[in-house]
């Protein structure tokens, strides 16, 4: 798309080459090639290119700027953290806030962290759904409170990504916390009704294709619903 929109063949050049035509094409007039620059620098993953696709986080087209907040997740740089926080509170599109979310949620700071517990809470379901989705990706305890409190959410959609995400932290927990993990898992969990837990963690069991997040959810049914449902 870069080289049919921009009259260039980046088909040979080198990667370092392709980058800077990406971030030089991220000016451009048209969106449509602003949104492909910014696919094509998520795709390279180079960080130099951040500071870049952070200005079009506040791209006048919406497009542009959800495809830049995906990009910025695919690269990983924490530096765009401020700037996603900024779109995932403020933004009028769902669609970035949504990859504002995610994009949060591949970078995997404390920081990043810190943004999404916040947006828990969203009055949007699909924004409260796509963070209890990427709250299972940071493997420690710090999120486990909130994906307990999700499990009594309104809609079913999220109170479901918040069980899997549940099974995914213990899943993705270091080995020298996963005990800690799982033990603050299993205590919150007590809170919360049968209702919320069965369903959800019988999918688990009988549809994941990853072993770790079985036996996970099978543990966490033994410890929260004990004899009683033997």
């Amino acid at each position: 798309v870069i080289d049919e929109l921009s009259e260039t063949d980046l088909g040979s050049a080198a990667e370092w080459v392709t980058a800077q035509a990406y971030v030089e094409s991220l000016s451009d007039n048209r969106p449509e090639l602003r949104m492909a620059a910014a696919s094509g620098l998520g795709r390279i993953g180079d960080s130099k290119a951040t500071p870049a696709l952070v200005k079009r986080l506040s791209d006048p087209d919406s497009r542009v700027r959800a495809r830049s907040a995906v990009a910025c997740g695919r690269i990983g740089d924490p530096q765009a953290v401020e700037a996603l926080e900024d779109r995932l509170h403020d933004d009028p599109s769902v669609d970035v806030r949504r990859g504002a979310a995610d994009a949060l949620g591949e970078i995997g700071t404390e920081g990043a962290l810190s943004v999404l517990l916040e947006a828990a809470d969203d009055e949007t379901v699909t924004i409260r759904r796509v963070v209890a989705d990427a709250l299972g990706q940071f493997g420690n305890v710090t999120p486990v409170d909130t994906l307990v409190r999700l499990l009594g959410d309104d809609d079913e959609t999220v109170r479901r990504t918040a069980m899997f995400s549940l099974v995914e932290t213990l899943s993705n927990a270091p080995p020298q916390q996963s005990q800690d993990v799982r033990n603050a898992a299993a205590d919150r969990l007590g809170s919360a009704t049968t209702d919320d837990v069965i369903p959800p963690l019988a999918e688990i069991l009988t549809e994941s294709s990853g072993a770790p997040q079985r036996r996970n959810a099978a543990w966490l049914l033994g410890r929260v619903l004990g004899d009683e449902y033997e």
